[in-house]
């Protein structure tokens, strides 16, 4: 997504309607390339949840642990 408004709140309605990367302008040709290229070199999973089907919205890798660490995957 490019767009001129970054506050929190629109960041965070894009994630939660599918965006897989984000960028404000104004951006320079070279961002917007290498953001492509990231999207189609770097997938993120794709994710089927019974609220949310889309890419998976976890930008920050690593391990979880307590109530809020998911089941499943091959993580596991």
């Amino acid at each position: 997504m490019l767009t001129g408004h970054a506050d929190a709140e629109m960041v965070v309605k894009a994630r939660d309607a599918g965006v897989h990367d984000f960028i404000v302008k104004p951006a320079s040709a070279r961002q917007i390339e290498d953001r492509i290229t990231r999207i189609v070199t770097a997938q993120r999973p794709f994710v089927e949840a019974p609220a949310f089907i889309g890419p998976d919205r976890r930008t920050r890798q690593g391990r979880f642990s307590g109530p809020d660490r998911r089941r499943g995957g091959s993580s596991d």
